[in-house]
């Protein structure tokens, strides 16, 4: 038996240095591809996460700006780049965009911030001023920007 592992033993060979070389490139190789795209996919995740609450931040801004639009009594001051309306309380609102924020002031004193990373606010108006058409774009991020356009219609103007 023991002449048996002997021989066993004497016939079995090793790796060589060039197939444990070979080998270890194989596995560098694959192992550098798999922390490529795993890099890559968090990235992308990255990204995605950031464009999905600058969009929901724009929407934000954008849903209570048109919904107090909505609802307003008479608008003030109607301008290409902001609008000033009197609400259902008699209450001066303004609405404008600097520093990149959407910006609400109430009676002319102070503001507060609606939604921030906004690169733009713009109104359209039609012939009688009741239907106004409210763009709100935001800054670019990774080369791409957002954009919201929708019409309100004024129930009452009296300008």
């Amino acid at each position: 038996m023991a002449r048996g592992l002997r021989k066993a033993c004497a016939s079995a060979r090793g790796y060589l240095a060039m197939e444990t070389l070979v080998i270890m490139t194989i596995l560098f190789v694959l192992l550098s591809l798999a922390y490529t795209i795993g890099a890559q996919g968090g990235r992308l995740y990255r990204i995605g996460e950031a464009e999905g609450e600058l969009q929901q931040n724009i929407r934000i801004g954008f849903e209570r700006l048109t919904r107090e639009l909505r609802a307003a009594r008479s608008v003030q001051s109607a301008l290409a780049t902001e609008i000033t309306f009197t609400n259902g309380a008699s209450e001066s609102i303004r609405y404008w965009v600097e520093g990149g924020e959407l910006r609400r002031s109430v009676g002319g004193v102070g503001f507060a911030a609606v939604a921030g990373c906004v690169d733009g606010l713009t109104f359209t108006y039609s012939g009688d001023g009741r239907l106004v058409t409210v763009t709100l774009a935001s800054q670019p991020l990774e080369g791409r920007s957002f954009r919201l356009r929708g019409a309100v219609y004024i129930r009452a103007v009296a300008s």
